[in-house]
């Protein structure tokens, strides 16, 4: 079925190459996008090569529920309120695993202290606007022995430098890994190491943990200075880009897990599913449904073999250029009849000036409204343009 669906079979090639979140759009309304969408994600599953969902993030127009001859029902926005956006201080803390926690303050855009135990080990994750910036060991609090002793290991400091740092540490506050370097004891790459060293540590540990206790303590402010004039406490990338890294393979994530499935709709084909856009759209590109929108579209590109999102018209004022740069890339749909390709060329360096990465423009070769239909096997309606990426 696919060799006769050109679309299909390109988008089976990108989904090969990496390009596994796919965001369909148009220069403007009634290009037919959202029939390609459906059509393409219907060849793809029905050839059983490939496992799909299909999003629909348009507000406006919402129409993949009605080409599946689906009711209205639960969709985007009510998932992303009801489990991006839960009020964790309400839910039963032991149904979430330590992936949930993250994924969720980060969503929630949280600051704070997340501590993880089990009997024998504490960990505390300081999260700051929902990204984690360090570990720290509760059960062994002498942290920064821990790094000096390290580094002198490793013969980058002396014990009368370790002495030093140490007692400026404890009159400032500061990081101890910024105080040696300040004092000239040691570079950034040295401390670096041994830091890169430490997290691995600690978060092999937090992985490793059965049935972990967390709680979450919340922070007035998103850096708090520990003491003095003292440089704020900023993220370590290195911890952000672990975390969220292979170490989230890992982590679990028993209530995500569970509870962003029944909200997906099921269809004709088992391996084609559909993540309405919800029984009230709302604009997803608001401030507190944009990033939990990203986290969604990851999750989901993470269980299967293709994300296709429905969005809006591209416009300057509309989500579809935000939501460029959270897909690994853009297909633009014209109508083979009427199109400007003045508007086509505006909408294409929109979307590349976001940041999007637009791997084709699909020629729809629609002519009549066929809109309420899906069948595959019609495969001269459309064809794909300029997809190589």
């Amino acid at each position: 079925m696919i060799a006769h669906y050109p679309l299909a079979a390109a988008m089976d090639d990108l989904a090969e190459k990496g390009t596994r979140k796919i965001l369909v759009t148009s220069c403007t309304p009634g290009e037919g996008k959202s029939s390609i969408a459906a059509q393409s994600g219907h060849a793809l599953a029905g050839a059983g090569q490939k496992s799909v969902v299909l999003v629909d993030a348009d507000p406006v127009h919402p129409r993949l529920h009605f080409l599946f001859g689906l009711s209205e029902r639960r969709g985007v926005v009510e998932l992303l309120e009801e489990v991006y956006l839960c009020d964790l201080a309400g839910e039963a803390s032991r149904q979430f695993g330590v992936g949930d926690w993250l994924e969720i303050l980060r969503a929630q855009g949280r600051s704070g202290e997340l501590t993880v135990r089990e009997p024998g080990a504490a960990y505390a994750i300081r999260v700051i606007r929902g990204s984690p910036c360090s570990i720290a060991c509760l059960d062994q609090p002498n942290g920064n022995h821990r790094l000096c002793d390290a580094l002198m290991k490793r013969g980058c400091i002396t014990l009368t430098q370790k002495e030093d740092a140490l007692q400026v540490q404890e009159e400032t506050g500061r990081p101890i890994g910024e105080v040696l370097r300040t004092l000239g004891s040691v570079g950034p790459a040295e401390v670096a190491s041994a830091l890169q060293s430490q997290l691995a540590h600690r978060l092999a540990k937090i992985i490793g943990m059965r049935q972990p206790h967390c709680s979450f303590d919340e922070l007035p402010e998103p850096y708090l200075p520990a003491a003095g004039e003292r440089n704020a406490e900023r993220p370590d990338h290195d911890v952000m880009r672990r975390v969220r890294g292979r170490a989230s393979l890992y982590l679990k994530h028993p209530f995500l897990s569970s509870q962003v499935p029944s909200y997906l709709a099921e269809t004709e084909l088992p391996n084609l599913k559909l993540l309405p856009a919800g029984r009230r759209p709302r604009d997803l590109r608001t401030p507190s449904l944009f990033v939990p929108f990203g986290l969604l579209l990851d999750r989901l590109g993470a269980v299967f073999d293709l994300v296709l999102v429905d969005a809006p018209p591209v416009s300057r004022t509309g989500p579809v250029v935000p939501f460029a740069r959270i897909v690994d890339g853009v297909l633009l749909v014209v109508k083979e009849r009427g199109a400007e390709i003045a508007t086509v060329r505006r909408a294409v360096d929109e979307l590349k000036r976001s940041g999007g990465n637009v791997i084709g423009i699909v020629l729809n070769r629609d002519h009549e409204s066929r809109e309420a239909t899906l069948s595959p096997d019609d495969e001269s309606w459309l064809a794909a343009e300029d997809l190589a990426p």
